[in-house]
């Protein structure tokens, strides 16, 4: 009976860290919005979103930068990564605005990229990339 008990134990814990392994999820309300994402590269188009749209890509590197490019017509939207459990700002961008530049200090493995926006934006093309040389 004991053994039971334990067997038991043992399958919900590990039940409940298979469920937790994604700490960020996505909520948006777009128009027209299309992704294209590859092992460790990603686009991300729309006319019109809000919310937060978050994906993984992968580095093989041991160590390197994420680069991006970006613009926006209209509102604000804010880029985060995530490759060890802490979110960091990558970027900024208002509307009007482009970007073009490398960020972010990442090592080998999954990094999560979380776009967000507080409030309707509008024109927004995006581009990120990991182990680009």
């Amino acid at each position: 009976m004991k053994d039971r008990w334990k067997v038991i134990t043992v399958m919900m814990v590990m039940l409940m860290m298979l469920a937790g392994c994604s700490r960020y999820s996505s909520r948006y309300n777009a128009v027209d919005f299309t992704q294209h994402i590859d092992n460790n590269s990603a686009s991300v188009r729309f006319t019109s979103f809000e919310g937060t749209f978050v994906f993984r890509l992968k580095t093989e590197r041991s160590e390197g930068e994420i680069h991006y490019q970006g613009n926006l017509d209209t509102g604000s939207i804010t880029v985060y990564y995530d490759y060890i459990g802490a979110k960091e700002k990558l970027f900024t961008l208002s509307g009007g605005n482009t970007v073009d530049s490398t960020g972010g200090y990442i090592e080998k493995g999954i990094v999560n990229i979380i776009i967000e926006s507080n409030a309707e934006c509008s024109g927004g093309d995006f581009q990120i990339t990991v182990d680009s040389d």
